[in-house]
């Protein structure tokens, strides 16, 4: 059930090239994604609740120095926040999957990056599945969760929307595993007004953006996610995919190989990518690339407890190994050094 309760009261204004201006006692929260460890979405974790407020300016440009609140950089900058989102209905933008017992709304302008529609599988395969009670469910709280309303459903038996009920609240995105801040989560049908006066449609679910980069102001486009500026992924001569049959017994057929263990959606990976095909180009027997994409059992058999890692095999057995580290990944002395010691 959605809060269908309206308050006059509760609105927050994007002014010109400036911050959001709340307004409305609209409590102020921290929620974080909290995630396994290859990265998937699991929960959200209530971090922190801002003392309430009759009014608050929250940074929209990006660069405040008291973040989340508007320290008045934006001016000495020159931010350009100018809106460039349509004023369109919900229902009128993207495209919808049918399933036997849900109907999904996929308005993928919205993204913003959360990845709860990754958990448990993809809810694109789940929702023409939907007639299994269990795949229901989670398709269900997987559109529940997704902050930005970019995923909504329909129960096609009753015709009814389903959304989370939610109070009129904000919540400032945290994403710790990828290491950014999110967007911020806005909740509960609360009105947001365009610079020059309009209402935008009112949702239950929205994400404003505060990194200061989306081209579809006010609303976060996941310019915030560092992958998104950095291409696609080149496919390595020594891709998994093209290995034929099981990982360790290939393995075993090379005296010395060096693995890569890398995630699609990881940025420390790609921009790591780079440096590994630099140094291993002209070495293709040598090198692979394994992405570990809802693979976890290869992460459990090698004992990879982040990407991007490397391990050194020699004849099947791992002789060596670099793991990434948290917030940092790897860079090129790590793979110099892995490089010299497998020389040893």
């Amino acid at each position: 059930m959605v809060n269908t309760t309206n308050s006059d009261e509760w609105i927050i204004k994007v002014s010109k090239n400036g911050p959001y201006l709340v307004s409305g006692k609209i409590p102020l929260f921290e929620y974080s994604i909290q995630s396994n460890r290859l990265g998937i979405p699991m929960n959200w974790i209530l971090e922190k609740k801002y003392p309430v407020k009759e009014n608050y300016a929250l940074c929209r440009c990006g660069q405040s120095k008291n973040k989340p609140f508007c320290d008045g950089t934006h001016a000495r900058v020159q931010f350009n926040g100018k809106e460039t989102a349509d004023l369109k209905k919900l229902y009128t933008q993207g495209k919808e999957i049918q399933g036997p017992e849900l109907l999904l709304k996929d308005v993928e302008k919205l993204c913003a990056s959360a990845r709860f529609c990754h958990r448990s599988g993809e809810i694109w395969e789940q929702i023409p599945r939907s007639d299994d009670p269990q795949i229901k469910k989670i398709a269900i709280r997987n559109s529940f969760d997704c902050p930005s309303g970019r995923l909504s459903l329909k129960d096609k038996r009753t015709g009814k929307s389903l959304e989370p009920e939610l109070g009129p609240s904000i919540a400032m995105v945290e994403d710790l595993f990828m290491g950014v801040h999110g967007p911020i989560w806005v909740r509960g049908m609360i009105p947001i007004q365009s610079a020059d006066g309009k209402i935008y449609d009112i949702r239950n679910r929205v994400t404003l953006c505060r990194c200061g980069r989306s081209e579809n102001k006010p609303f976060c486009d996941s310019s915030h996610y560092p992958e998104q500026s950095l291409g696609g992924i080149i496919i390595a001569k020594g891709e998994l995919k093209e290995i034929k049959g099981d990982l360790e017994d290939f393995l075993k057929t090379r005296t010395k190989t060096f693995v890569l263990f890398y995630a699609s959606w990881c940025s420390f990976c790609r921009d790591f990518l780079p440096t590994y095909d630099k140094y291993f180009e002209n070495q293709p027997e040598m090198f692979l690339r394994v992405m570990i994409d809802d693979r976890e059992e290869l992460m459990d058999k090698y004992s990879v407890e982040i990407v991007p890692t490397i391990l050194l095999f020699e004849n099947g057995m791992i002789k060596r190994r670099c793991d990434g580290e948290i917030g940092i990944g790897l860079n090129e002395k790590h793979l110099i050094d892995l490089i010299r010691s497998s020389k040893e």
